[in-house]
């Protein structure tokens, strides 16, 4: 059995999600240093949105009694 993983993209939820959005803009002007910088700053917001959902989640399960 070979000793090596496969890596694949989108590699997670966010991954895939940023890449969505991404794709759904127009990008014909955006230098790739740029696109990066998008790319990064979706990511980003995806998993702050994540984390408040995951928050939210949990303020409210500890007032139910």
């Amino acid at each position: 059995m070979p000793d090596f993983t496969f890596k694949t993209f989108p590699d997670n939820e966010t991954e895939a999600l940023a890449m969505l959005w991404l794709q759904n803009q127009d990008l014909s002007s955006v230098p790739p240093e740029e696109l990066l910088e998008k790319y990064q700053d979706a990511c980003d917001k995806i998993r702050e949105r994540k984390k408040q959902q995951r928050q939210t989640k949990r303020d409210s399960r500890g007032l139910a009694f």
